[in-house]
């Protein structure tokens, strides 16, 4: 087997790699760094002579990073888990001193790391192995913090929520006269409502709601991101949102004197925000009083 991968990669690296025999100590080397990846010889050799520094060969490359980064991006799950656990205290470390909730930047980063953003691929893709992986992940997330205070101050201030409120205020001013009235009546009780609501969640719970519902991340990207089944992702979305609901309308009748039906139309507005924030999603029977 290793024999038949060797010869692989030889070939495809063009030369890159002078001899069989330094083809298998190459992957020898690589398979032993990182177990839980599985080779195809011609697949990661032709990545190798992608990254390589022309007049340098494969010497100025860190092959056993780059080892890892293909088979992420090549969807290997116990590749992608071994990834986050190496990833995670680095950057971690990375934004400690400034994070909020390190613990939700943290996925952030390992998401933008591992998921396409269409037209864009992985960021991942554009590491070179010209550098160790460490320090391209560790300045990733410094970026990626300062996207965030830099662009979005107003949603670290409250950082979830706002993007559901904004789609819940285009469904409420669809409706009829009277109950857009209703609407501008209880969005700001709501508005505070989802924030408590969502801050009580996991960080799991907040992030892939938000990535979801707001950003529009499908549910087998994040299956990939967390190294799960859609089907596992549709759960926790679905189990979360519920969750989020319930805390919204506990939070509502504990604040406001409102009837059964105002709430429940309160809620249906909201529950209509997520449908007009990502369409395609599976809605449960039964939330806010409508059947999908």
């Amino acid at each position: 087997m290793t024999a038949r991968h060797a010869e692989a990669l030889l070939a495809a690296t063009d030369g890159l790699v002078a001899t069989v025999l330094d083809a298998s100590r190459l992957i020898g080397a690589v398979q032993e760094r990182w177990p839980q990846a599985q080779l195809d010889g011609a697949a990661f050799g032709a990545f190798l002579l992608e990254r390589a520094v022309e007049g340098h060969g494969l010497s100025s490359l860190h092959v056993e990073d780059l080892f890892l980064a293909w088979a992420c991006l090549e969807g290997q799950r116990d590749a992608i888990a071994a990834f986050e656990r190496y990833t995670r205290p680095l950057i971690t470390l990375a934004v400690r001193r400034d994070a909020t909730d390190a613990d939700e930047v943290v996925q952030q980063v390992q998401i933008k790391l591992l998921v396409a953003e269409p037209p864009r691929l992985p960021r991942l893709a554009d590491y070179t192995g010209v550098g160790p992986l460490k320090a391209f992940v560790m300045v990733m997330a410094m970026r990626c913090l300062a996207d965030v205070h830099r662009n979005d101050q107003h949603r670290r201030e409250r950082p979830i929520g706002d993007g559901w409120l904004e789609l819940a205020s285009i469904a409420g001013s669809t409706t009829g006269p009277e109950a857009r009235l209703q609407w501008a009546e209880l969005e700001p009780h709501a508005a505070r409502a989802v924030a408590e609501a969502m801050a009580a969640l996991s960080v799991r719970q907040r992030t892939v709601l938000r990535l979801h519902y707001v950003e529009g991340v499908s549910a087998e990207a994040l299956g990939r991101m967390y190294g799960v089944h859609r089907a596992t992702t549709t759960r926790w979305l679905v189990d979360a949102r519920e969750r989020m609901l319930e805390l919204v309308q506990q939070r509502l009748r504990e604040t406001l004197d409102v009837g059964t039906s105002s709430l429940a139309s309160l809620t249906r507005t909201l529950v209509d925000g997520l449908e007009l924030s990502f369409p395609g999603s599976v809605m449960p029977a039964g939330v806010g009083g409508r059947q999908r």
